[in-house]
């Protein structure tokens, strides 16, 4: 893992799937460090998923859920990841981790939804762009892109205090 800049940046390539594993492992390790503790209430860490369709945001999402889990959040057992395009969102590990996909939703049925009001530790969400209210909350940023059929290059910023925390603890 590359780490370019200031420590708020941090560049990955992800050649394979087993490697897209070992970077969520390691984001799941840096997340654990900087999320809320398990059980308690505190604001959520939002984390943006940015990259064209195809990109890998919902796999490195498989990928993470399963490494939080090994962590210690909670979970009543192995979890099956979905895409959240049609759901709109998705909540695992009994609800500290959201997963909500903005792609097809408009900033008029934003109220309509729980996303806003979440208690998740920590919230993935795809397409944040395409609202503003959910852009301006993000602590981080992980660009992903299609570099060929099988390799993806992430870049992950940190936007606030506790997403530069999360960029160094992930380069560290």
């Amino acid at each position: 893992m590359d780490h370019a800049g200031p420590s708020s940046v941090c560049d990955a390539s992800l050649a394979s799937l087993a490697a897209t594993g070992r970077f969520a492992a390691r984001l799941a390790a840096a997340i654990d460090a900087v999320a809320a503790p398990h059980g308690t209430r505190q604001d959520t860490l939002w984390i943006g998923l940015f990259g064209e369709v195809g990109a890998g945001k919902t796999t490195l999402t498989a990928c993470l859920v399963p490494a939080l889990q090994h962590l210690g959040w909670p979970s009543d057992g192995p979890e099956e990841v979905a895409s959240p395009t049609y759901a709109i969102e998705h909540h695992y590990l009994r609800g500290t981790l959201l997963h909500a996909d903005l792609y097809r939703l408009s900033e008029a049925r934003l109220p309509q939804l729980s996303l806003l009001d979440t208690s998740a530790n920590a919230a993935l969400v795809e397409w944040p762009e395409r609202i503003g209210a959910v852009a301006e909350l993000l602590d981080v940023e992980l660009h992903l892109e299609v570099v060929s059929k099988q390799r993806r290059k992430v870049r992950v910023l940190g936007k606030t205090p506790r997403g530069a925390a999360l960029v160094r603890a992930l380069a560290g």
